[in-house]
């Protein structure tokens, strides 16, 4: 048998997870921050939970078989119809509710860059609150969290799905059509204006509709004059000013918030292929990276309604993709490989006599918060010198004969490769100091 995985499917080798892990822990912080709550759900869900609520494509690519109970079920698509599941089985949860949550999803698409069948999504919910301060605060929250990752060159595009359906109307779209509409927009940044034009005409779309379509969606200027030239061009649709109005509000209470005006772009052919989103929408995009979104989400007001719960409950969220984001930190050159190493002081086996001393060492440093590994074999020093350099480590610690007799130990910096001697009661002391400032 050759060992291999699933077209699509990875194994995330240390090295690898602990990049990650740095990202979700700082991704959960800023979630914290703003008073969510963690929350986990089943890889699996009945098939009638997920089917139905992203729209046709989306529910082609759902991983759907039996199990050995012949039940039909499926595996995850997003995060948000589980937590949807979870508040109509709930009632008692505090409304609103607020949860983040960081699990793999599955999705049956050809992989491409930054996208694989199995990937992982940091996801942030309200639950419970149909208030324009709701999207504001999730604007802020993405730009807090690409922030706290160090990515600054970033874009957060906004629009709303009312909007869309007002534009539909404008070009006398079969309301039945518009859902079709959104997920042809949707393309746009991948296969561009013209691929979207043939893709509506396929679909049966007039060739003047789609010009009208694009006439309004042709804005310029900072996110205020957009929705300033929507306005004008939807004057005669309710639905279309309604929507403006309450994206200008969304801006408005995002820049109270501390979101930079040059950092919101009102897009009107944004639509996010889900077909659940009833209100604002939003994603997030970096400037300098060419990768698609890093982040997506918008209001989802109808969708707790449809997994059986006895009313709807108003709802927005915001999921970032881990992959993507950690994409743009490495084409930014913003992983700190040192930081990050999981061994920072290596402690060496110089004989078995010195085997209690340096067990007593590796406890006193553990316990002081230092990343510690010590070595199980009494091998010469330069390969155990050789081998703490592989896995990143920083210091060695020796502690021969000469060392125990003097009552102390021997600190070799692997960065500059200086040491020095110290008294084993001001190791943790020293070593805590040569870590922070990176040398000797």
């Amino acid at each position: 048998m050759k060992p291999k995985v699933l077209r699509g499917m990875r194994d995330l080798l240390p090295e690898v997870m602990v990049r990650r892990n740095d990202v979700v822990a700082r991704l959960e912080k800023v979630f914290e921050s703003y008073g969510y709550r963690p929350l986990q759900t089943p890889a699996m869900e009945y098939y009638e939970v997920l089917t139905g609520k992203y729209g046709e494509d989306a529910d082609r690519l759902l991983y759907h078989f039996l199990d050995n109970g012949k039940r039909h079920v499926g595996l995850r698509y997003d995060l948000t119809v589980p937590l949807a599941r979870v508040v109509a089985m709930y009632p008692e949860l505090p409304r609103p509710f607020r949860r983040y949550q960081v699990a793999p999803v599955w999705r049956a698409e050809k992989p491409h860059r930054g996208r694989h069948r199995e990937f992982f999504q940091c996801d942030a919910d309200i639950v419970g609150s149909p208030a324009l301060l709701v999207d504001a605060e999730i604007v802020a929250l993405i730009g807090d969290a690409l922030s706290s990752l160090g990515i600054e060159a970033f874009e957060i595009l906004l629009n709303n799905r009312k909007l869309l359906d007002a534009i539909g109307e404008a070009a006398a779209v079969d309301p039945h059509g518009i859902p079709l509409l959104c997920r042809s927009l949707d393309k746009l940044d991948k296969i561009g204006r013209h691929g979207v034009e043939s893709e509506l005409a396929r679909r049966g779309f007039e060739a003047s509709q789609v010009a009208v379509v694009f006439q309004i969606l042709e804005v310029d200027g900072g996110p205020l004059e957009r929705l300033e030239q929507l306005r004008k061009r939807l004057v005669a649709s309710e639905a279309g000013t309604a929507a403006v109005a309450d994206l200008w509000r969304v801006v408005e209470l995002a820049g109270i918030a501390g979101v930079s005006m040059e950092k919101i772009r009102i897009e009107p052919a944004l639509a996010r292929g889900m077909d659940y989103y009833t209100g604002t929408i939003f994603e997030a995009v970096s400037r300098d990276v060419k990768l698609g979104s890093i982040a997506g989400g918008g209001r989802y007001d109808g969708l707790i309604g449809q997994v059986g719960a006895k009313q709807g409950l108003p709802a927005a969220g915001v999921s970032f993709g881990l992959d993507r984001l950690l994409l743009v930190l490495e084409e930014l050159g913003l992983s700190d490989d040192t930081r990050l190493a999981p061994v920072q002081v290596f402690v060496t086996l110089f004989d078995e006599a010195s085997t209690p001393v340096a067990l007593e060492i590796c406890q006193k440093l553990r316990r002081s918060g230092v990343r510690t590994e010590m070595s199980y074999e009494t091998a010469k020093l330069g390969k155990q010198f050789r081998h703490a350099a592989r896995i990143g480590a920083a210091l060695c610690i020796v502690a021969g004969p000469d060392e125990l007799a003097a009552d102390s130990v021997t600190v070799k910096d692997l960065r500059d490769r200086s040491q020095e001697s110290v008294p084993r009661d001001r190791l943790v002391e020293v070593v805590r100091g040569r870590l922070q400032t990176g040398g000797g």
